[in-house]
Formats: C-alpha cells, sequence, structure tokens
C-alpha cells in the first residue's frame, strides 16, 4: 500500500466500523449516501474486509441460477461490488457481467455495467474491452461508446486507453464518421496524464497526425492539461509524500514506486494550509503542523460513483 491509501484508509476506518458493510432496515437517506461512499473509498484503496465482502456478494449473485433475475446485491451497493469484483477478479467474473450487460433492458442498469467493466486490471481485458466499443453489433451502442473509455482511463487503465487511442485512431475515426469520438476521449485521456513518458506519447501523436484533430487548439489544450499535471506532480509530489509520512499514524517510510502517480490531479487538488481528504459526504478533517515551518497540505481527493 502507498502512504496516500494508508492515510486514507486509517481516516476511514471509524467511518467504515460503524456504517459497515450490511444495510439495516433502520437506515436513513444520509446513512445509505454515507455508507456507500465510504465503501467505495475503502474498497478501491484496497480495504481488506471491505474487498473480501464485496466479492463474497458478486460470488454470490454469479453462482445464482437465474443471474439475471436474483441479485442478492443491494442497488446502493452494485456500483462497489461490481468494480471491486472486477478489479479483483479475471476473465471469470468480467465474462458474467458482460452477459448481464447483454440480457439487461434497463439503460440505468447497462450504464452501471460499462462502468463497472472498465475497472479490471487486466491490460488483455481492457483492451478486448476498448475494441468491443468501435465493433459493429459488439452490443455496446455508438452512443455509450464513451462510457467504455471514460471508465477505463478513469481507473488503472490510463495507459491502456492512451495506446489504444493512438494505435486505433483511424479505426474510431471510420467507426463513427467522424474526429469527435477520438477529440473528446484525448481530452479526457490527457487530464489524467502524469509522468514524462505519457506526455510524450501524446505529444507524439498529436505531432505526427495534425490531421486527426478538428481543431489545432484542441491538441494544444490537450498538451497543456496533461503537461500541467506532470508539473504540479512533479513540484508537488515529493512534499506531500513527506507530509504524509509524518502525519501518518503508521509512519510509514516507504511508498510503493507503482502509485507515485496515481494519487492526486491537479484539477481536484489544491494545496493549503491544512490537510483535508473529503469524501463526497463523508469528510475527514486533519489538522497538523510539520516541523518545517508549520507547513501543510489540503488534498481534495473527489470520486464519483456511477
Amino acid at each position: 500500500l502507498s502512504v496516500f491509501q494508508i492515510f486514507v484508509l486509517t481516516l476511514l476506518e471509524t467511518s467504515y466500523q460503524s456504517v459497515g458493510f450490511s444495510e439495516s432496515t433502520n437506515d436513513n437517506q444520509l446513512t445509505i449516501l454515507h455508507r456507500a461512499n465510504v465503501l467505495s473509498w475503502a474498497c478501491t484503496l484496497g480495504h481488506n474486509d471491505c474487498v473480501s465482502k464485496a466479492n463474497a456478494q458478486f460470488k454470490s449473485w454469479l453462482e445464482s441460477s437465474n443471474p439475471d433475475i436474483i441479485n442478492p446485491i443491494s442497488p446502493n451497493l452494485k456500483s462497489v461490488v461490481y468494480c471491486t469484483a472486477i478489479a479483483n477478479g479475471g476473465s471469470t467474473e468480467w465474462d458474467f457481467l458482460w452477459e448481464r450487460y447483454g440480457n439487461s433492458t434497463l439503460a440505468s442498469t447497462r450504464t452501471l455495467i460499462l462502468s463497472a467493466l472498465g475497472c479490471s486490471k487486466s491490460t488483455t481485458i481492457l483492451n478486448n474491452y476498448l475494441k468491443k466499443s468501435v465493433t459493429n453489433n459488439s452490443g455496446i451502442r455508438k452512443q455509450d461508446a464513451s462510457y467504455v473509455f471514460s471508465a477505463v482511463y478513469s481507473n488503472t487503465g490510463i495507459n491502456t486507453a492512451l495506446d489504444f487511442l493512438i494505435d486505433n485512431s483511424q479505426k474510431i475515426k471510420e467507426f463513427y464518421g467522424g474526429m469527435n469520438a477520438v477529440t473528446n476521449s484525448l481530452t479526457g485521456i490527457a487530464s489524467r496524464l502524469t509522468t514524462t513518458e505519457q506526455v510524450a506519447k501524446l505529444e507524439k501523436f498529436i505531432a505526427e497526425n495534425p490531421d486527426i484533430l478538428e481543431s489545432a487548439q484542441t491538441g494544444m489544450n490537450a498538451i497543456e492539461s496533461a503537461k500541467s499535471n506532470l508539473n504540479w506532480n512533479n513540484d508537488n509530489y515529493d512534499t506531500i509524500v513527506t507530509w504524509l509520512k509524518n502525519s501518518n499514524p503508521s509512519n510509514m517510510q516507504r511508498i510503493t514506486p507503482a502509485f507515485k502517480h496515481q494519487e492526486v490531479f491537479p484539477e481536484t487538488s489544491e494545496l493549503k494550509a491544512c490537510a483535508a481528504v473529503e469524501l463526497n459526504t463523508t469528510s475527514a478533517l486533519a489538522n497538523y503542523a510539520t516541523g518545517a515551518g508549520q507547513f501543510g497540505t489540503n488534498i481534495k481527493s473527489q470520486r464519483r460513483g456511477s
């Protein structure tokens, strides 16, 4: 776990124990919303109990004799359970949920499933998913394909989405009969890029394909957004990690390199004089001062459920 994960999970623990994973007939609307937000963050950040219970609920559904009729998962928790199971599962879980998508006639259910299918951590699965979004008769409507790209690059598949867009831009253009889909996907992906390698790929793609974009300004804006992320990350990453280490109850002394470019984004984060991690309706405020000039950080992390 990274120091950011441990820091937020520590702040969440009391709320997690309070709301629990199971619903009660006595729950009011605020409790229901509170639980959904807490569980979403807890499972996403790898809380063992949350992940275990989400996987168990999904497994129960998977083993149901008639899963299109019998679904034991609470409607309020479907988003977090689906995503967690797909993220921690393999082709069996993914194929099962994909089949549920094909059999569903409710627009809200289909949209929810499209989002959850993008939670996979498998490059192979995500590539196949993206291919379906630009393939006729795959089951994904053209107007819904944007959900697929967004679901992939909003989770752990940013590199997969970027590579797919670069390698298949012409196919995407032909499939949609224009470049709006490429432009929109490019803009969304660019806002998530945080490494030098990612930004270099984007710049090279735009430079080599000036005709791909309908507007040169779109390409410039995409590059500017990506560079802004990269510069912000380079300027603030070490400071934030140091602060988290010093403020974290476990005083963790190492960080997993794989998480270096995944925690925060400038459009949802800002530096101030205190530390706050805001979890939508769940807010946890921690005021600390480091030993160097009473400096602190304010990290606002926002995650929207489907």
